[in-house]
């Protein structure tokens, strides 16, 4: 149940950071129409509040991501995230920034939710794995034991 809460959160959260990252950005002149050097344009797109509070949503986002990966497969997770971000990236545009959608972007948009709900049917959910760490070590202590039981028998013999 956590792993779906925490995928739920960077479905959401991720999203949420990119579209006030967009309101942020909105705000400005886009660096082509400004006279303004890269560094002032830049440093003038990270006043606005709205692409601060974004930047901070979405590296939440991306620690919450942290944790998806450590508990489910990414061939089952990223579908999923990249659909969801996707679908609420779309409608949110439409809906605050009146950003045109035609027949084509929908059609899209019903393409990939189909592909996620078939590869969502497929997904293998587990428990986490041991770190790859833990497995070098555990194999380096059975090798340690077996040798260990390998001089025994040989003392034993002797």
């Amino acid at each position: 149940m956590i792993r779906i809460l925490l995928l739920l959160g960077c479905i959401i959260l991720a999203p949420t950071g990119n579209l006030l990252l967009k309101w942020g950005v909105n705000e400005c002149d886009s660096i082509a129409e400004t006279n303004l050097g890269v560094v002032q344009y830049y440093l003038h797109v990270l006043s606005k509040p709205q692409v601060l509070v974004g930047a901070v949503v979405y590296v939440v986002s991306a620690l919450l991501w942290l944790a998806v990966l450590g508990m489910m497969d990414i061939t089952a997770a990223y579908p999923i995230f990249v659909s969801g971000a996707f679908l609420i990236v779309t409608v949110a545009a439409v809906l605050l920034f009146q950003e045109h959608v035609n027949w084509v972007r929908i059609l899209g948009i019903l393409v990939v939710v189909l592909g996620i709900f078939l590869v969502s049917q497929s997904a293998r959910w587990y428990e986490p794995r041991p770190a790859a760490a833990s497995i070098g070590l555990s194999a380096k202590m059975q090798d340690s034991n077996d040798r260990h039981s390998v001089q025994q028998n040989i003392d034993q013999q002797g």
